[in-house]
């Protein structure tokens, strides 16, 4: 390269560094202005004179030196940048927090009946022992907003499993269920009205130690309203049907040929729903707000079933069976204690009568029908209590019901014509802030108004004695979730009782069983029953 090249290139470079360096000092300049409340004096530069003369004889003081980036952003006060106001919630006092909420439900088991083999299960009547029952669980979505004050809108599903987990089956494989999923909203119209919408667990108090609602347990889609009428009054309204697939009672589909005339189509040619409607009401003394009180309901439904023609082939070889229309309702009455005790104490007492297809329950397909093919002649008549008292360390649960069960047929002598009775206590001693032990003692029968094939009346029963060492991590409380537990069951069974059962069944021929296990229960956060 030529010298005068280098020289030029040099030039340029320099050129370049000066005017990177003017940039920076004007910035740094800047800086210095914007961060000092007011900027120095300049001194006079070297060589000129002031233009005016010092007043007085007193030196000139010697400018300030610049501050640094770094002492002036420190001097300075922080610049702070505006907020934005949080929102304000319109959730009342006590009220769940605007959001999405998870809840749930569960219990879970493993047993054996120290023979090798897994439990035998003992119950003989149609709701027997808590402790029987299958491994199960809910799980809970729920979103809660409130639109405005006084307004609360949730929306609210609840997926249930049901049966054996994988561990016990090796099967990818479960039994779900969609238990609710509907839509509420309190406050619109009147302040103490909630109106919902939806498919939903309509149900009231239930009898814990047998896992049994004995006054209301509706499961429908549909609608209602619950209304708070004055602080110690309230009523529920609903309408909803449902209907049970299986078998050929209120449904069928059929495969029948293409009107296309290739391959076939399904068709539904019986598609009956049942509709139900249902009220309570509710009175509280002194208030629904008193920790301490009683309370007195009282429960009505109606069911009603439209009329559907059965196929009974897919030919016209065998006539279509007619289905008639059929109907039933159901009266009831509870009355409550609440409140005594050191925690959780009630007394529950229900009396319910159902006539009609009601008698059968919304979930049972009617059987033992009249020569009509109705279920005009059933009826049902159930007395039940249940019961929580704790005092310190000690409690005690019990749950019982006796149950008159009459088909609709006009046989004198069947087997769906029954007594059947169940008493369930559970006492609990505490032995420390989170262990405690409880053993439950039960008794339960069924005698149907029938004879064997050599003509003798039996009256099964089973005596059921457990023993349930407990963690109870939240302390002290019947009610308090979650709690392991440890699980030892007796049960002592009657000869009518083994002849229930068939030849090959284990339990025909054992007087005496035993079973132990482990097992888990669980609540939190599940949304309240209306």
């Amino acid at each position: 390269m030529h010298s005068s090249s280098r020289t030029a290139l040099r030039a340029a470079l320099a050129g370049l560094a000066l005017t990177a360096a003017c940039f920076a000092r004007t910035a740094q300049a800047a800086d210095e202005d914007t961060s000092k409340p007011a900027p120095a004096p300049a001194p006079p530069a070297e060589g000129t004179a002031p233009a005016e003369p010092p007043a007085a004889a007193t030196p000139t003081p010697a400018p300030a030196k610049p501050a640094t980036p770094t002492a002036a952003a420190a001097a300075a006060p922080p610049k702070e940048e505006p907020k934005e106001a949080a929102p304000k919630s319109n959730a009342p006092p006590g009220e769940e927090a605007e959001g999405f909420h998870f809840g749930s439900y569960g219990r879970v088991r493993a047993a054996t009946d120290m023979r090798g083999g897994g439990p035998q299960y003992a119950n003989i009547v149609a709701h027997g022992s808590r402790l029987d029952s299958e491994p199960y669980a809910e799980l809970e979505l729920r979103n809660t907003q409130y639109p405005e004050k006084g307004m609360r809108l949730r929306v609210i599903s609840t997926l249930a499993f049901a049966g054996d987990p994988f561990h016990y089956t090796g099967k990818f494989e479960t039994k779900l269920a969609i238990r609710n999923l509907f839509v509420d909203v309190r406050g619109i119209g009147l302040p103490g009205l909630t109106l919902w919408a939806g498919s939903r667990m309509y149900r009231g108090d239930d009898i814990y130690l047998l896992d049994f609602w004995p006054l209301d347990n509706l499961n429908t889609v549909g609608g209602g309203a619950i209304l708070d009428a004055t602080k110690s009054t309230r009523v529920q309204i609903h309408v909803g049907t449902n209907r049970l697939i299986d078998g050929s009672f209120q449904y069928q589909e059929r495969q029948l040929p293409s009107p296309t005339g290739v391959g076939s189509v399904s068709a539904q040619t019986l598609n009956r729903p049942r509709t139900i409607v249902s009220g309570k009401i509710t009175q509280f003394f002194p208030d629904n707000q008193a920790r301490q009180g009683f309370k007195v309901s009282l429960h009505a439904e109606g069911h009603l079933l439209p009329s559907g023609v059965l196929e009974s082939s897919t030919t016209t070889v065998r006539s279509p069976t007619y289905l008639p229309a059929d109907n039933g309702f159901v009266i009831g009455a509870q009355a409550t204690p609440y409140g005594f005790g050191d925690r959780d104490g009630f007394a529950h007492l229900f009396v319910r009568y159902a006539r009609g297809i009601a008698a059968y329950g919304d979930l049972s397909t009617p059987f033992g029908l009249n020569g009509e093919r109705r279920a005009s002649g059933a009826s049902e008549f159930l007395v039940a209590a249940a019961s929580n008292f704790q005092v310190d360390r000690f409690a005690v649960l019990t749950g019982a019901y006796l149950r008159r069960f009459n088909d609709a047929s006009s046989a004198v002598y069947s087997v769906n014509k029954f007594w059947e009775g169940i008493l369930s206590v559970r006492p609990y001693v505490y032995t420390s802030e989170h262990t405690g032990i409880a053993v439950e003692g039960s008794y339960q029968y069924r005698n149907a108004n029938v004879l064997d094939n050599w003509g003798k009346h039996r009256v099964p029963q089973v005596a059921r004695f457990s023993l349930l060492p407990f963690v109870t991590p939240w302390g002290w409380g019947t009610f308090r979730r979650p709690i392991l537990f440890a699980l030892y069951t007796a049960t002592a069974r009657n000869e009518s009782a083994r002849l229930m059962y068939p030849t090959d069944d284990p339990r025909s021929t054992r007087s005496v069983e035993h079973y132990v296990g482990i097992g888990a229960e669980w609540w939190f956060n599940s949304s309240s029953y209306p």
